[in-house]
């Protein structure tokens, strides 16, 4: 009489079986990227004349609120801060039901973007791409 095996009873051994077992790298998938975020100095405007001052671009894709994508230019004259390093950034993201306009502010330091509102952050010098994603406090 043949022995009836259940659903997962073998399942770690059938990829070795059929060459395709854990040591090939092949097999490995690398995560899938859910933000990204990058930072350029200066850029051109509708009428082709250049703007020097950093652009931040970014996007974001989660459950709760969807793909979303922003982009973030210095504010001239507007938006004092009241910390020495931090300078205020025009933020628009693109979410599925239309854009809205937040203010944003970068740290100098940290090289971050913060928009308080939304509680996100922009980190373009994140590794694999940059961060663009909910911001934590530290407690």
């Amino acid at each position: 009489m043949q022995r009836m095996r259940r659903g997962n009873e073998n399942r770690n051994t059938q990829g070795y079986e059929q060459g395709r077992g854990y040591t090939n790298q092949d097999d490995f998938k690398r995560p899938v990227k859910k933000s990204g975020c990058k930072v350029q100095d200066g850029y051109t405007n509708k009428s082709g004349e250049f703007v020097p001052g950093l652009l931040l671009t970014g996007w974001n894709k989660s459950q709760g609120r969807g793909f979303i994508k922003f982009i973030a230019a210095e504010r001239k004259g507007k938006g004092e801060t009241k910390a020495a390093n931090q300078t205020c950034f025009a933020v628009k993201v693109q979410f599925s039901d239309g854009p809205k306009w937040f203010n944003g502010f970068y740290n100098s330091e940290t090289k971050k973007m913060t928009i308080p509102d939304l509680e996100m952050v922009a980190n373009p010098h994140a590794p694999n791409g940059g961060y663009f994603g909910k911001y934590y406090e530290t407690k």
